[in-house]
């Protein structure tokens, strides 16, 4: 699909066919294009737009060239759903405009094209970059804080005062993963915007002013920040693993230690029963009236001593 955006509120959206409207546009945005979208668009910028393979490589070389004319740029999309995943974002920058090749919507995008109608001059495709990355810069600003809040809520969740088994304590480790996977995939985006950034801060054109330089710059410290911002997200997500992990342990060495104690004062008794199992002839207090009361008193205290012995060295409490 192709969308044409202009300021000012024009829009034709999406393309229905004409060459006359793609000449005139400031902005033009390729969703998933057909074949006759992408040969319409290369005629117009005449710059071959890059396949898909191309601007989904990682490869420094084949990230990002400009011919002094057309500045070719590539990053990684975020996905805007919970369950999807980083989609390669192209971008053409010419002196007139912006062409843009995506293959998955994103709020980013309309963020940007709202602004772009609420402008009340025409822009250039060095304006369009800025206001596209700093679109972009913001979501990821605002998504990661939005990861912040439910970190924070979470920590408090983790660290109440509660008794709670291992199966519960299973659950919070998978929402941490939760967690970690939301904040990976804004870490993807904000990697490939920075990349991007740092291309145009060293290898920008001559037509690029020295106005959008300083944008370019004043993004790249927000960048940074965002950056920082992560690590500590990251770090406080690895202390919560350690700490719910902890809790496990806690857990399953209190059962061990409720194991040990019922083994260690069944022993006595086992013994005492199994003397007096064994099948000897001349046993005086099998004769007895007294003997099975007697060894049933001795069975008893046997497991009683353990007992006192393991709670007055503290070994028994109440977890």
């Amino acid at each position: 699909m192709l969308h044409i955006h202009r300021h000012g509120g024009h829009e034709t959206n999406p393309w229905t066919g004409g060459e006359s409207l793609l000449a005139d546009a400031e902005w033009i945005d390729l969703v998933d294009p057909t074949q006759s979208e992408r040969d319409a668009v290369q005629s117009l910028i005449e710059a071959h737009l890059p396949e898909r393979d191309t601007i989904s490589s990682l490869g420094f070389s084949s990230r990002h060239h400009d011919d002094q004319r057309v500045l070719s740029l590539h990053a990684q999309l975020y996905a805007d759903h919970a369950h999807g995943h980083a989609e390669p974002l192209g971008m053409l920058v010419t002196r007139k405009g912006l062409v843009t090749l995506r293959y998955q919507s994103s709020r980013s995008f309309d963020k940007a094209v709202e602004c772009l109608r609420d402008s009340a001059e025409r822009v250039d495709g060095q304006d369009l970059l800025v206001l596209l990355l700093d679109a972009v810069a913001n979501d990821v600003a605002d998504q990661m804080q939005h990861i912040a809040s439910d970190v924070a809520k979470f920590s408090d969740d983790v660290f109440e005062e509660s008794n709670e088994k291992t199966r519960a304590l299973r659950k919070k480790l998978v929402r941490i993963g939760q967690l970690e996977a939301r904040l990976a995939r804004y870490r993807i985006s904000m990697l490939g915007i920075g990349r991007v950034v740092g291309y145009v801060q060293h290898r920008a054109p001559e037509w690029i002013d020295d106005e959008t330089m300083a944008c370019v710059n004043v993004l790249a410290n927000d960048l940074k920040v965002l950056d920082q911002f992560d690590e500590q997200l990251t770090g406080k997500l690895q202390f919560l693993q350690d700490a719910v992990l902890g809790f496990i342990n806690t857990d399953q060495n209190a059962v061990m230690k409720l194991l040990t104690v019922a083994s260690v004062v069944t022993i006595p008794p086992v013994i005492l029963a199994g003397v007096w199992g064994m099948n000897f002839r001349h046993m005086p207090e099998l004769d007895k009236v007294w003997g099975y009361p007697m060894a049933l008193g001795a069975l008893f205290v046997s497991m009683l001593l353990p007992l006192v012995w393991f709670g007055l060295r503290g070994w028994i409490s109440r977890d």
